[in-house]
């Protein structure tokens, strides 16, 4: 059964992955691309909203009395069976892709890092597959998240509500990450060690998770203020977007802050968006190959460059048509491929999973009757 999809939600992962995916074509290119506005990179948006869905799931299910325990072991289950197939077959893809010269980069000692998603966990390992940084950031948040609602549940519910252990976890990735950033060094490189470390970023997720309590906890407000909470989010986007500013503790605090927080007040209205004219199905069709895209987007890159030559307008201009078709078109290989494998193979562990929760359940009660 296909899932509910909210079609806001849709067009903010179409626009956030060809926002990556034009920013990263456009340095090949002989015609501008450049807007007059600035607009956040993808990877920004991407994040606020992962925070926001996987908070809402996180608080529904505990909110509705289900298993902690249950609900942990599915929610690693949903995750890394979207994720991890894909994540180790584009490593591999881009292992490869230097290891015959067709894309840049060079292998090391610490190549290992990659396979346990700490290549920019503390340090960053700058040699491939640059745009793979957020995706151990979610891999990390995935797993501590859930796990530190769990604990805190478990050893804590019978001291503090379960609203409130919601709201300190997510004020826990909201504020350590600042203090983190507060840490580092001001000299360092600043998309290295500020933009791209995961301890660093966490609080564009916290946003995200922020956001989620808000909806839950005060629905109320969610919808009465969301079109005016849109307008003030697209103002404070373009305006921190198309500020410049060097100083220190404006790009280590203000701008990641007020970014992630402004990208979020987008959230409600686009929550509540169900139609975009004529656009629906293709909106629908480009979201569900997004996660394929991202991945997909720098390889086709590296192997068109070798074999296309781009020396003037009319070349620039086949070489994007060119880049998006076999972008899209590959993409929804690997999506009809290996990722609708790995959901149908998902939605049998998660019956297996239920079905042995269920006859626990089930001996459980007949041995208290007997």
């Amino acid at each position: 059964m296909e899932e509910k999809r909210i079609i806001g939600f849709d067009l903010l992962r179409v626009i956030a992955v060809f926002t990556v995916f034009f920013d990263h074509c456009k340095s090949y290119l002989t015609i501008p691309l450049e807007s007059p506005l600035n607009f956040p990179l993808g990877s920004d948006l991407f994040l606020v909203l992962s925070g926001y869905l996987i908070g809402v799931s996180v608080i529904i299910a505990y909110n509705k009395g289900e298993s902690g325990v249950l609900y942990s072991i599915k929610f690693y289950i949903k995750r890394w069976f979207r994720t991890l197939p894909n994540y180790y077959l584009f490593l591999l893809i881009n292992i490869l892709l230097i290891y015959f010269h067709l894309a840049p980069g060079f292998l090391n000692k610490y190549l290992i890092s990659y396979f346990f998603f700490s290549q920019n966990l503390f340090k960053p390992y700058d040699f491939l597959w640059w745009e793979s940084w957020t995706l151990a950031l979610q891999e990390w948040f995935y797993l501590i998240f859930p796990l530190l609602i769990f604990l805190m549940n478990k050893y804590l519910k019978s001291k503090i509500e379960l609203k409130k252990i919601f709201l300190i976890s997510i004020l826990m990735f909201i504020f350590l990450p600042l203090f983190y950033r507060l840490s580092i060094e001001s000299n360092l490189d600043f998309d290295l060690y500020f933009r791209k470390i995961v301890f660093s970023r966490f609080d564009s997720i916290g946003y995200g998770l922020l956001f989620s309590f808000f909806h839950f906890y005060y629905a109320e407000l969610w919808g009465k203020y969301k079109k005016i909470l849109f307008l003030i989010g697209l103002i404070f986007i373009l305006s921190i977007e198309n500020y410049s500013n060097d100083l220190w503790y404006y790009k280590k605090i203000i701008k990641f802050c007020i970014l992630s927080f402004s990208i979020a007040l987008l959230l409600p209205y686009l929550s509540s968006v169900q139609k975009l004219l004529f656009f629906n199905k293709t909106i629908k069709f480009l979201s569900k190959i997004s996660f394929s895209v991202y991945l997909l987007q720098m390889p086709v890159s590296y192997i068109l460059q070798k074999y296309f030559t781009i020396n003037g307008f009319y070349s620039s201009i086949l070489y994007i048509a060119l880049y998006l078709l076999l972008t899209i078109s590959i993409s929804y290989l690997n999506f009809i491929g290996t990722e609708s494998y790995f959901f149908r193979l998902r939605a049998k562990v998660l019956i297996k999973v239920d079905n042995y929760h269920l006859k626990k359940a089930t001996t459980k009660n007949r041995s208290v009757i007997n």
